[in-house]
């Protein structure tokens, strides 16, 4: 593989490593997506074949494209490049799997900028003055205040972008993540002794239908779950892996934040679900449970404002951490294909994202038409190119020998390669087809 490229910013600490990792992990789909899927699933019983998934297909992937990330050094478009020894190859397919991993970010914002919102309207309780149900709409309808929030959320991430990966992403993270499962536990406490009939609600999320695990279904919403949240395929890992220094360990810190991401989801769950059954509210709403479900719990419930503001806070450090990964994913692999500084990509990204953030903010065709795009329609198809061109014509054992096992806390031997080229990447490359298809459909 490449030497480092010269003076590449690298994560200071493996703590920060593995925090920062979280936080690109750790997004809104842990916030409402898995929650109402494990609901929906049987509780438990989504749970185990979201591990089982996480343990023989996900992780391997991903310990995968960190490692090739650590290796090149590099950003999408010259790995792609450098491992299909074509560059013009590689900068068609890194410049648009950096854009679909980046563009996400025109909603993300949006989203986020409402999460903050929602802050402030529990804390102040503005429910008793417009009806819980109305809140979301009254953000959206008043554009001077939606425009602000927004402005002021964008310039966050960019100001974190533009500080870089030590300076920036992993100190936010180190503040964040733990900050995003304190906020959860406490969450979860306030809740369980403010809520009657909480434990209706418990055993509804936490006791397992192992009946539903003969679905296949049930396989396949876990498992792209999983591969959807962990983030493998479209590039924030590869780039992430490309700022861990050169004899830094892969294995155990991928399980790790595997591991993060599934308890993140699962406490974000404890806050939500059981209160939803013990209101009577379905937990299987999707994204509208968040902003219009749950402020009308919130308004029922005693110390209802502060527990929201809670809540709404932890989906904050969620949505800003993410958002800082797929920012910085355009970030690295664009300044290093096209040779711009950090400060002017910045600029740029930020300018376009501004633009098309605030048509998503205020357009739901085109926030729905933004989510499909870089969700499904790029998400999917690049997930099974990047993992043919980094197990096949790269070469797994290649990456295995030279990044893995020589600074790994678990050693991973021959039989790591045979299970990720003939188990895991296979199952994966059927799972997209299949999530493509139904997007198109």
């Amino acid at each position: 593989m490449s030497q480092a490229v010269e003076s590449r910013d690298v994560f200071r600490s493996r703590i920060g490593t593995i925090l920062s990792f979280a936080g690109l992990a750790i997004g809104l789909g842990n916030c409402w997506r898995f929650p109402y899927l494990c609901g929906y699933w049987g509780g438990g019983s989504f749970v185990f074949a979201y591990l089982v998934g996480v343990i023989i297909i996900v992780a391997p992937l991903a310990i995968v494209e960190v490692a090739m990330g650590k290796g090149m050094q590099k950003g999408l478009i010259d790995t792609y490049g450098t491992t299909f020894k074509n560059k013009p190859l590689g900068y068609v397919l890194g410049t648009v799997s950096g854009f679909g991993q980046w563009a996400q970010n025109f909603y993300f914002v949006a989203i986020g900028s409402t999460v903050v919102y929602f802050i402030f309207g529990c804390l102040m309780s503005l429910w008793n003055k417009m009806g819980a149900a109305n809140m979301y709409g009254n953000f959206s309808a008043n554009k001077p205040v939606a425009i602000g929030i927004y402005i002021i959320f964008l310039i966050a991430i960019l100001y974190t972008g533009y500080k870089g990966v030590s300076k920036g992403i992993e100190a936010v993270s180190k503040i964040m993540i733990p900050g995003l499962f304190v906020i959860f536990i406490v969450t979860f406490i306030m809740t369980a002794m403010n809520t009657p009939h909480i434990v209706d609600g418990l055993n509804y999320y936490l006791n397992p239908d192992w009946s539903k695990l003969k679905n296949p279904n049930l396989w396949v919403a876990a498992v792209s779950q999983a591969l959807f949240s962990i983030g493998v395929g479209p590039g924030a890992l590869l780039i992430y892996g490309s700022h861990i220094r050169k004899d830094g360990e892969i294995s155990l810190t991928v399980l790790t934040v595997c591991a993060l991401d599934t308890c993140a989801g699962l406490v974000a769950g404890l806050c939500i679900i059981p209160a939803c059954i013990a209101y009577g509210i379905n937990p299987q709403a999707g994204p509208t449970l968040i902003f219009q479900i749950l402020p009308v719990i919130f308004s029922e419930m005693p110390m209802g404002s502060v527990i929201g503001a809670l809540l709404f806070f932890g989906i904050f450090f969620a949505a800003f951490t993410t958002a800082c990964s797929n920012q910085e994913t355009a970030v690295t692999s664009f300044s290093d294909a096209y040779h711009i500084s950090r400060g002017k990509m910045i600029i740029i990204l930020g300018i376009i994202n501004l633009i098309f953030g605030l048509v998503c903010l205020f357009n739901d065709g085109f926030n729905t038409m933004a989510q499909l795009l870089t969700g499904d329609l790029l998400f999917m198809p690049f997930s099974v190119i990047s993992g043919i061109a980094y197990v096949y014509v790269f070469g797994v054992k290649r990456i295995r020998e030279k990044e893995i096992v020589p600074y790994s806390n678990i050693r991973l031997g021959r039989w790591f390669d045979k299970w990720v080229q003939f188990v895991a990447l296979p199952i994966m490359v059927c799972l997209c087809a299949k999530c493509f298809i139904s997007a198109l459909g």
